[in-house]
Order: structure tokens, then C-alpha cells, then sequence
């Protein structure tokens, strides 16, 4: 089982980073903080493991790019607390923003130079595709997140899909690509795949803003003042007198729960919900004909896609 090679992706990782002989005590934290991150998202680190095998080839020659992309998705996930202000649990550890930004660096120079490793080594022209792509996809995922952090936050629809695009379609299409680069793919499979994972990433943003939003927890959406798809929908689809409604709620939502629950409400009345399950399936659809049938002749990526599919709305069922 592809599970199974976790502990040898992030044990590649490790390597990578002591290899680099930083300061002792800033290598130390690095490896604490990834020994932490290694009991977490076990389903999405095996992502280009997946590809390579359904593209016909040995997953263990896609453990350097697993290795780059869990790096990535590290220090992604360590700059999106300092950007979004929940550092709280970071700085009772004594973790100032500032040493997580730096430590978050860390974690982008090491999927850099896990592409370049020795163990597992990959020919050198799929090293020079998968650095250029890394690379790409970090700046596009900036960028997204620039448009994220703009003062009046995301003013609408069509910023919130290019903005999800670049960030969460743009990390899972890499995923893909460099499993099916990993497996010595035509270039027209690796595009292929890069669609499947592009689509894949954008239904894994969907359903956590759908989570996110219905989620009745101190660090829920709502609480924290975030306007995702589902209030986006109602801000530009529903009667002005909805409009106002919502936005005399949304101020009140951080510190009332009864608030939370009317926009809830005005939520589903308005079709938010089956808004966002429509995009959810529309681009389903569009990652399964992204591919040929002789691209995954296992059928290894849909059902990949299906699983993660039903643990997430098992979860979203579960919620009151």
C-alpha cells in the first residue's frame, strides 16, 4: 500500500534538510515542526505516489517530488496562519510570526533541493521539468494569495474562483504532474494529469469552504469573519433586501452564534448550498474527461477522487 511510504517521504525530506547543514538549532525546528506535520494529511502526501503508479510507473521514483510537494504544503500551510492572523497556538510555543515566515522558507528551499537529491535520483531532464514547474506553481500560489490579502478581501465571485485557481488548483495539478513526470510520461499524459489535479484541487477547496462555513466550532469561518463561496453567492444572487440582511448579520457573526445560524439559513434558502455542490460536480466532471482511458487504466486517480469525495461530505452530513 502506497501509505505504507509516508515515513520513507518524510524521512527524504529530513535528509534533505540535514544534508543542507543550516544553523543547528533553526534545523533542529524545522525537523521537530515536520515531525509533527508527519501524523497529518497521510491521504494527500501520497497524491504524486498515486499518479506515478497510475501512470505505469514505480512509485518509489516519485518520492523526491512527494518529498518537494509535502515541503510545500508545509510551508503553504505555515504562511496562511501568519497571513490570516491564527497564530495564536504558534506564539504560545514561542513561534513569533516572524520565525514562522522564516521557518516556512525553510520548508520552500528543502522541495527544492528534494528534487535534487541523490536517493531515487531523477533523470535530469524530468529535474529540470519538475524545478520549473515548482517554482511556477509557488509564484502562482503568491499570487492568489496576494489577491487574498487585498484590503477589501475577496470582492467577488470571479476573484474567488482566480484566486482558489491559483492557490489550491494550481498545488494539486502539481501533485499530479509530478507523479506522471516521475513515472517518465508523454508530455501529453503529464498535461493530462495536471488537469485531473488542477480540478481535483479546486472540489478540495469547495468542500472545505462548504465544511468551513457549517462548522459550529471557536475557529469556524464564520467566527472568524471569512466570506467564502456559500456568502459570496448570496452577496451577488439574491433580492437586495437579502443583501442587507446579510450584511447587518455579518458584523455579528464573530461573537453570535444566533447570528451564525440566520446566515446559515439565508444561505440555504438562497440555494448557496446548491450552488457550491453544482461547481463541486461540474468539476468532478471536468477532471474525469480531463483524462483518456489509457491514461489510468486502473482507474487509480477517480477513485482517489471518489474517496475523498465521500469522507468529505460523510463529514459535512454529520454537521448540525
Amino acid at each position: 500500500m502506497l501509505a505504507e511510504l509516508v515515513p520513507d517521504i518524510h524521512q527524504y525530506l529530513r535528509q534533505a534538510i540535514e544534508a543542507a547543514h543550516a544553523a543547528s538549532e533553526y534545523s533542529r525546528a524545522l525537523l521537530h515542526l515536520l515531525e509533527e506535520y508527519s501524523v497529518s494529511n497521510r491521504t494527500a502526501i501520497i497524491l504524486p505516489l498515486l499518479a506515478c503508479q497510475a501512470a505505469g510507473g514505480d512509485p518509489l521514483c516519485a518520492i523526491p517530488a512527494a518529498a518537494a510537494w509535502r515541503a510545500l504544503h508545509i510551508a503553504a500551510h505555515l504562511l496562511d496562519d501568519v497571513e490570516d492572523g491564527d497564530t495564536a497556538a504558534w506564539e504560545a510555543r514561542a513561534l513569533t510570526p516572524a520565525r514562522i515566515i522564516n521557518l516556512a522558507t525553510g520548508f520552500i528551499a528543502a522541495a527544492g533541493l528534494c528534487l535534487v537529491g541523490t536517493q531515487h535520483r531523477l533523470p535530469e531532464r524530468h529535474q529540470r521539468t519538475l524545478l520549473q514547474a515548482f517554482n511556477g506553481v509557488i509564484l502562482q500560489m503568491a499570487g492568489g494569495q496576494h489577491l487574498d490579502l487585498g484590503t477589501a478581501g475577496i470582492p467577488s465571485l470571479e476573484a474567488y474562483f482566480d484566486c482558489i485557481q491559483a492557490k489550491s488548483g494550481t498545488f494539486f495539478a502539481l501533485g499530479t504532474l509530478s507523479g506522471a513526470v516521475s513515472a517518465a510520461s508523454a508530455p501529453g499524459v503529464a498535461e493530462r494529469y495536471y488537469k485531473f489535479g488542477y480540478n481535483l484541487g479546486i472540489i478540495v477547496q469547495l468542500l472545505n469552504d462548504l465544511v468551513g462555513f457549517y462548522t459550529e466550532e471557536e475557529r469556524c469561518d464564520l467566527a472568524d469573519g471569512k466570506r467564502t463561496l456559500p456568502i459570496l453567492f448570496v452577496e451577488e444572487n439574491a433580492p437586495p433586501q437579502v443583501r442587507a440582511a446579510l450584511r447587518l448579520l455579518l458584523p455579528e457573526a464573530p461573537h453570535s452564534q444566533a447570528a451564525r445560524q440566520q446566515i446559515r439559513d439565508i444561505v440555504r434558502e438562497q440555494g448557496g448550498d446548491a450552488y457550491v455542490f453544482a461547481e463541486i460536480t461540474r468539476h468532478q466532471a471536468l477532471a474525469s474527461e480531463s483524462l483518456l482511458p489509457e491514461d489510468d487504466p486502473g482507474g487509480l486517480l477517480e477513485a482517489y477522487l471518489d474517496k475523498f469525495l465521500h469522507k468529505k461530505l460523510s463529514r459535512l452530513y454529520q454537521l448540525p
